[in-house]
């Protein structure tokens, strides 16, 4: 893994202090941060801004119902594409592949059909774009879509022995501020800090909805209480500053 490497060219440079090399990421980075550090003894610490921690069919199906319903879409569609998404995931999940495929290229081709004229144009051949779109989605499901939906992100830090700060946005509706929280801190683990944005989204933009709509719309940068949490942790885990 990329991160692992990382950790281990940090440690052979010699203007680089192997006793204050961490690691930091967002989202499922975040997790993955979590799931190095737990079998790396080299990281000294781990910042998570955002990780899914809960059980992952879970957090997925939570996550597809916020974003649908903070978009605005009437209830019977939300349910509607929730339950395919149960359906795919499902599939995935038991590595179903042929049903799996064959529900994606119904979907695609449906999709494509209710595209305006002008951008169904813009795919193309319709066969060849539905083919294309189909062997795309394959490939993210046979590939990270199981490995997220089977690796056991609740059990890394269960296992974490370094410190680590971990940020949750609440007004983040890709990872459910309550869900993901509530699993974590229910470890009750003493070296794990859980600091709440407030008003944050799943990016720690200052946010009115939290909806993905909204991200383009919203100053490109961090809430202010991100980097201030994220220094203070830092320095009362002595790392920075004049050496």
């Amino acid at each position: 893994m990329d991160a692992r490497a990382a950790v281990r060219a940090l440690q052979r440079r010699t203007d680089v202090d192997p006793l204050h090399i961490g690691l930091l990421g967002h989202s499922e980075g975040g997790m993955l941060a979590a799931m190095v550090a737990s079998r790396d003894p080299g990281v000294a610490f781990v910042i998570a801004l955002a990780p899914p921690v809960a059980e992952p069919m879970e957090g997925l199906l939570l996550q597809e119902r916020r974003m649908l319903e903070t978009a605005g879409l009437p209830a019977p569609l939300v349910e509607e594409r929730v339950a395919m998404t149960r359906e795919v995931l499902a599939l995935t999940l038991a590595q179903d592949w042929l049903p799996l495929e064959r529900l994606i290229r119904a979907t695609v081709r449906e999709q494509l059909q209710a595209l305006p004229e002008a951008q169904r144009a813009a795919f193309g051949d319709p066969d060849q774009a539905t083919e294309r779109l189909v062997a795309q989605t394959m490939t993210q499901q046979r590939g990270w879509m199981h490995f997220f939906l089977t690796h056991d992100a609740r059990g890394d830090w269960a296992r974490l022995h370094a410190p680590a700060l971990v940020l949750f946005g609440g007004r983040d509706v890709q990872v459910d501020l309550e869900l993901h929280r509530d699993a974590l801190s229910s470890l009750d683990r003493p070296n794990v800090e859980i600091v709440t944005v407030a008003g944050a989204n799943h990016l720690f933009q200052e946010a009115d909805t939290g909806s993905v709509l909204e991200y383009a719309e919203l100053a490109p940068e961090l809430t202010p209480e991100v980097l201030r949490s994220v220094s203070a942790w830092l320095a009362a885990q002595g790392v920075g500053g004049d050496r």
